[in-house]
């Protein structure tokens, strides 16, 4: 049996949270990105790891981990490799919520959006009637569909969602398309 590093073990226990089992991003910006690899040294991330980010959720944990663990973790980080990027299948006719929308929720919005309060992601359902300003979704109305709005970063209130950043255009298209064609539960 193998057994990972002690950096990848404290990445899997604290970091993998917000930004993926393999680094691929959620709450927080992809690690394995080959731009966020080449833009940060190992003391940048070192520091960000240690200190935190003001400007996001990222909290600083210089306090709680060695200067050691720190710098195991810097080194995993560094091992994550960017894997291909696997967006939803464009199918021909109108865009079905069950193969193209949900899978896209499950795995962009569901970490943040799951069953715990608030907009919830996990079904067609609660997609359509959950969360504080429900509904988040017009059937045939992207444009005043909140949804919409949070994803194209419109909105005048909040923050473009997800907040690691806006999501490839051709995923935020399935979503407008799907609500374009009346949002079908099919």
């Amino acid at each position: 049996m193998v057994v990972g590093s002690a950096g990848e073990e404290i990445y899997t226990d604290l970091c993998a949270q917000c930004h993926g089992v393999s680094g691929e991003g959620g709450i927080g910006p992809s690690l394995s990105d080959p731009g966020f690899q080449n833009a940060n040294s190992d003391q940048e991330i070192f520091d960000t790891i240690s200190l935190g980010h003001a400007a996001t959720a990222m909290i600083g944990w210089g306090e709680i981990l060695s200067t050691e663990q720190i710098q195991q973790v810097v080194e995993f980080i560094r091992t994550l490799e960017s894997a291909p990027i696997s967006g939803p299948t464009p199918t021909p006719g109108p865009v079905s919520f069950s193969a193209d929308v949900l899978p896209l929720f499950d795995s962009e919005c569901a970490v943040c959006h799951g069953n715990l309060g608030g907009w919830d992601a996990s079904t067609y359902e609660n997609v359509m009637t959950s969360g504080n300003n429900a509904p988040v979704v017009i059937p045939g109305d992207p444009e005043n569909s909140l949804l919409a709005q949070k994803l194209l970063g419109t909105h005048k209130e909040g923050q473009i969602m997800p907040p690691s950043g806006q999501l490839p255009d051709d995923e935020i298209q399935v979503v407008l398309d799907w609500i374009a064609d009346g949002a079908l539960d099919n």
